[in-house]
């Protein structure tokens, strides 16, 4: 995660009244660090994940958190057949969301190029989708939007990949 260093900085405050910019003096030692989601509540109370400071540009006010708890929100693996969901941009029209099955979970076709395989689906990866989530039937995602191929080689559709998601953290 990347927030504001002046979110975190125990001196941001005093810094400020003093005149000074909220970042003149860094203390981040021994802080508590947390963030929380909408959709992550157990008996209608936010769970807290921990966070940790991996490295923060006091000019720049920018900090780079890291999670501490080992929890997941992707899928190794997808099922041939199985329901999926991308979300982009296509084209550049703004938020799109297209729906389609998993016609192959480990196509190979572009091993050598790429170094991993693709999963393989009809769910339209239009120009501008690339990068955006391929979510599963259970609402994890399962892999990276990535490219497509029509029948005349022009167009994205028909014929779909993403990146699947042990690759990103085999990467990770």
């Amino acid at each position: 995660l990347v927030t504001n260093l002046h979110v975190i900085n125990k001196n941001s405050e005093q810094n400020s009244e003093k005149g000074l910019s909220a970042n003149a003096t860094v203390d981040i030692e021994d802080i508590c660090v947390y963030a929380y989601f909408d959709n992550a509540k157990i008996n209608g109370k936010y769970v807290l994940f921990s966070l940790d400071v991996i490295a923060y540009d006091q000019t720049e006010d920018i900090a780079v958190l890291k999670f501490k708890n080992n929890f997941t929100h992707y899928n190794e693996a997808s099922q041939k057949g199985e329901r999926v969901v991308a979300i982009g941009n296509a084209f550049g029209y703004g938020l799109s969301v297209t729906t389609g099955i998993v016609s192959v979970p480990q196509m190979s076709g572009y091993y050598e190029i790429y170094g991993h395989n693709f999963i393989q689906t009809d769910c339209p990866i239009n120009s501008g989708n690339s990068g955006g989530p391929l979510y599963g039937a259970d609402g994890n995602v399962i892999g990276i939007n990535s490219m497509g191929l029509s029948s005349d080689l022009t167009a994205y559709e028909d014929v779909n990949w993403a990146i699947p998601s042990a690759s990103l953290t085999a990467f990770l």
